[in-house]
């Protein structure tokens, strides 16, 4: 996945270099690595934001929620980021 990342980084698509990091986020979230999971889902999120993309971002924002779940970080979820199509 991190290759196929490069190769859309270096063609510059943007959505499914999106899609790449939630699908990488995914992969870090079932190895128990939680931190580069976040990490990719908000770099996710960035993106999907970028080229208004908001079922992408909606994705991200409860793979984020997921991940603040899992760590117990229960108060957290009301600083989660709100989906840009209920801010418009």
């Amino acid at each position: 996945l991190r290759i196929a990342l490069e190769k859309l980084q270096l063609m510059g698509n943007r959505y499914s270099e999106g899609i790449a990091l939630g699908n990488i986020a995914i992969v870090f979230m079932a190895q128990g690595k939680l931190v580069e999971a976040r990490e990719n889902y908000r770099k996710c999120l960035e993106i999907c934001r970028e080229i208004d993309d908001p079922e992408g971002e909606a994705a991200a924002i409860n793979g984020l929620g997921s991940i603040a779940n899992q760590l117990g970080q229960f108060g957290q979820a009301g600083d989660l980021p709100v989906p840009s199509a209920f801010v418009r």
